[in-house]
């Protein structure tokens, strides 16, 4: 579950033993690959900021976030397969067009 949405199914990549933490947690929905698009809704109601990779409305990404955030959101708009939607340590990473 991800703001109040889900359930979602998911996966954590953990960091090496150098770096305490994580690389990344990934969550799609099994059979609906829309189900995510809702989660970025309780993003948005929390004040995070939507920024999209590629040109115009056609990008590769959706990202969203947020300042003093140790994390961001990272969501697939064009994709093979399941969508998914990624949970990042923020690391001060190129957002594309925000707005």
């Amino acid at each position: 579950m991800l703001f109040g949405t889900g359930p979602y199914q998911g996966a954590v990549d953990v960091a090496r033993r150098q770096a305490a933490g994580f690389r990344q947690l990934t969550l799609w929905h099994d059979t609906d690959p829309s189900a995510v698009f809702k989660a970025t809704e309780g993003l948005a109601q929390q004040g995070w900021q939507r920024c999209r990779t590629g040109s115009e409305d056609r990008g590769d990404q959706e990202i969203w976030t947020k300042p003093g955030a140790r994390v961001r959101f990272s969501m697939d708009l064009s994709y093979w397969g399941k969508r998914r939607l990624r949970v990042l340590p923020e690391a001060g990473q190129p957002t594309g067009k925000c707005w």
